[in-house]
């Protein structure tokens, strides 16, 4: 069980938390889990000089009560607060963070905002117009970018919970890269969505396809209040099953709490009825039934997710005019595998290529390079952990003057190079895959 709680911040700390802490408290005895709380839940400024006046550093008063009331009540929170940077940063600007903490009040993760709010209506005034400071909103002004990859918190009491901020569900790309790069399936929102977009339909339509298209729940808790002259919020604050269907919304004004249910495990009762669903693994079931995952084309574009692992299977592939056992592949993505070598120049002497077989590289299409490129990324990590190596050499042999096209023989009497019988590559080969497989030859993630 799982509360969105929606709050109108104001510039008064001391009564934002108060009234913070009551509605937890409330929905934590209705039964919640984990507490999903707005973006901005310490305060909203009425100008970038106070904003500056009012954060605080992660230890502050702000983030340290919130611990103590997630320990407090046992229960999980989700808060969206503004963060200073470490007074060594040459850049002042501020954070606008994401943290997950658990039922111990300690942080499991902290997500800086990466894609920054900006709307400036009056660059298309009519001359003679007057302009509307409502109209105008640069978030880059005060608040710095975040800088690191995407952050799933596994094992919540909801889920596998990927952490975004309001303005991010505009990218379609970071909720991509949530659900098939983090395993998430739950992605939170935590917003001060904007009235004047928000009223305009993009809100609702924004968090469906979200949810939609990732097959995940979303969950968007919102600020909804005239914060100030120049800054209203939309509220709403909603919860989204995987099949796209509003299971939960908040449609008072101000202040509120909504109770949901996440359901992995069961039926939920936004599907039609003429499914027939079975009453267990909503989550599981909506993406076997409609498998959007086997259906995209890492070979045509690069996609969100280019170079993850799959299961390798039994299935032999080609290499050029060679046959490749599958026991000789250590990993293997839709479109790329790499594999041991039959005759390793120096230790960890590995390939890299797409599974389908082209003559040249200009051939392959971008999406097949992105994959490569990234499986190359990931494999020579763990190789060079591996073999406590410093150096790495990457080399692409394109053509019959870069070797590509030598026959075996010929290669073999020119170099006079010791060829590896089939289980010596497959006990390498075995090796390398634990960096990446587990037991079941499943991906690790």
């Amino acid at each position: 069980m799982l509360a969105i709680v929606q709050l109108a911040s104001t510039n008064n700390k001391e009564e934002n938390l108060k009234i913070l802490t009551r509605l937890v408290e409330s929905a934590t005895e209705k039964g919640a889990e984990m507490v999903f709380l707005p973006e901005a839940a310490d305060f909203i400024a009425g100008s970038q000089k106070e904003t500056f006046e009012l954060t605080e550093t992660i230890d502050g008063k702000f983030l340290t009560s919130v611990k103590n009331l997630a320990e407090r009540l046992g229960v999980w929170i989700s808060v969206g607060f503004h963060r200073k940077p470490k007074a060594a940063d040459k850049d002042k600007r501020l954070f606008n963070t994401h943290a997950v903490i658990d039922n111990t009040g300690e942080i499991r993760s902290l997500y800086d905002k990466t894609h920054l709010f900006s709307l400036d209506l009056n660059r298309e005034m009519q001359k003679g117009q007057v302009a509307n400071h409502q109209s105008a909103l640069d978030e880059s002004s005060y608040i710095r970018p975040g800088s690191l990859a995407p952050v799933v918190v596994h094992n919540t009491p909801v889920g596998n919970v990927g952490l975004a901020i309001c303005y991010d569900l505009r990218f379609p790309e970071l909720a991509t890269s949530l659900r098939y790069q983090g395993d998430a399936n739950v992605l939170a929102y935590p917003s001060a969505f904007t009235l004047l977009t928000g009223q305009a339909g993009h809100w609702h339509t924004l968090l469906r396809a979200r949810a939609i298209e990732t097959q995940s729940y979303v969950v968007a808790a919102a600020q909804d209040a005239v914060h100030s002259p120049k800054f209203s919020t939309y509220g709403h604050s909603l919860v989204v099953d995987p099949w796209g269907q509003i299971i939960a919304e908040c449609k008072q004004s101000g202040p509120g709490i909504v109770m949901a249910r996440i359901n992995h495990d069961r039926e939920d009762a936004g599907i039609p009825r003429d499914l027939d669903l079975p009453a267990t693994n909503f989550t599981s079931y909506v993406r076997r039934i409609l498998p959007v995952s086997t259906s995209r084309r890492f070979d045509l574009y690069p996609q969100v997710g280019a170079g993850q692992p799959i299961p390798i299977g039994t299935e032999d592939f080609r290499f050029g005019m060679i046959k490749l056992s599958s026991s000789q592949i250590f990993y293997r993505t839709a479109v790329s595998m790499a594999f041991v070598n039959i005759s390793p120049l120096v230790p960890g002497h590995v390939l890299v290529t797409p599974i389908a077989v082209v003559e040249r590289f200009n051939s392959l299409p971008d999406g097949t390079i992105c994959d490569m490129y990234m499986t190359v990324k990931r494999v020579s990590e763990k190789l060079l952990e591996h073999f406590q190596a410093d150096s790495l050499t990457i080399s692409i042999q394109d053509g019959k003057n870069a070797g590509q096209s030598v026959p075996l023989a010929a290669h073999d009497k020119v170099a006079n190079r010791k060829y590896r019988s089939p289980e010596e590559m497959a006990a390498e080969s075995l090796v390398f895959r634990k960096f990446f497989y587990d037991d079941h030859g499943q991906p690790l993630h």
